[in-house]
């Protein structure tokens, strides 16, 4: 899901917020388990398949309902 401009995280004391380096992919499977996916911006093909975090269930929670 891409981010619009003004969603993305200011930077704070001249240093961008590590967050919004980040892309996410949300995955609803057939079983009704979401899989979360985070992967750096600008990733090149050889680091995508290394760099990479997930998370499945309740281990994340939306962005609004975190504020």
């Amino acid at each position: 899901m891409a981010r619009k401009p003004e969603q993305l995280p200011k930077k704070v004391d001249g240093y961008k917020d590590p967050a919004a380096q980040l892309e996410d992919v949300i995955v609803e499977r057939d079983d009704g388990v979401d899989v979360c996916s985070l992967y750096p911006r600008n990733c090149t093909d050889e680091m995508a398949a290394t760099h990479w975090i997930t998370a499945t269930g309740d281990a994340f929670v939306d962005l609004e309902s975190a504020r």
